[in-house]
């Protein structure tokens, strides 16, 4: 899998890397392949678990409900030069909510996918050990970003965006009422 991120291409990056395992010849090389990517995965994981995707998880939607929050309830109070900064923490912060959450849920989604590829492709192979790759796929699962004992699927950013305009909401009708 490609490592660097060069202007905003990641999602075809990965697509085309998924169709690579999916299209090769071997099923045994495209599942050692992905024997491999579920190492990484998990080394990955452990280091990102513990420190920086709870961080992300819990900080950032605290800095968009913040922003959101001043922006509606104190905007009258803040003058113009010091509000600025607070539509802008509310925008930024919701952009990346958006984008990470979603490049994060990419690695699921395209696992996923790939596993089904390699699936059709043993299901329709004339291979003497169809069995034994069948029993070897179906060990292999999606690949999962981890957060505690969750994880990161397609459905997480909109549920990180429903959580912040909730409490957005929340925070706004507990201050006026």
């Amino acid at each position: 899998m490609s490592s660097t991120y060069a202007g905003g291409n990641a999602g075809a990056d990965v697509d085309q890397e998924s169709s690579k395992i999916g299209n090769a010849t071997d099923t045994t090389s495209s599942l050692r392949i992905y024997r491999y990517v579920q190492i990484l995965e998990k080394s990955f994981n452990a280091f990102l678990t513990k420190i920086i995707i709870p961080t992300v998880i819990t900080c950032i939607p605290a800095i968009q409900i913040f922003g959101l929050f001043v922006c509606i309830t104190l905007h009258e109070n803040i003058p113009l030069p010091g509000f600025a900064i607070f539509p802008l923490l509310g925008v930024l912060a919701g952009i990346n909510n958006i984008l990470v959450i979603s490049l994060a849920s990419m690695v699921n989604v395209s696992s996923e996918r790939v596993l089904v590829t390699l699936t059709k492709k043993i299901v329709s192979s004339e291979v003497k050990k169809r069995g034994l790759l069948r029993r070897e796929l179906r060990s292999c699962g999606a690949l999962k970003i981890k957060f505690g004992s969750n994880f990161i699927d397609k459905g997480t950013p909109l549920i990180m965006q429903n959580f912040c305009i909730h409490q957005t909401v929340s925070l706004c009708l507990v201050v006026t009422g």
